[in-house]
C-alpha cells in the first residue's frame, strides 16, 4: 500500500487543492450502503468497520 499512496501523514502540494483532512470520532458513521458516492476517503491512520445492509 505505501507504494500507491506513498503520503506519509503529509499531503503534498499539488494534491492540496482537491484534499481535505478531516478527522472522526469512534462510531462515526461516515458512509452508509445507500449514499450517493460523493467523495473518495482515503484512510491516513485509524481502523474502519464495514457492514452489509
Amino acid at each position: 500500500m505505501d507504494n500507491m499512496f506513498p503520503f506519509g501523514d503529509s499531503i503534498p502540494d499539488e494534491l492540496g487543492n482537491y484534499v481535505r483532512v478531516k478527522h472522526y470520532s469512534p462510531g462515526t458513521t461516515i458512509f452508509t450502503a445507500d449514499d450517493e458516492a460523493e467523495s473518495l476517503y482515503y484512510i491516513q491512520r485509524g481502523r474502519i468497520q464495514l457492514q452489509a445492509s
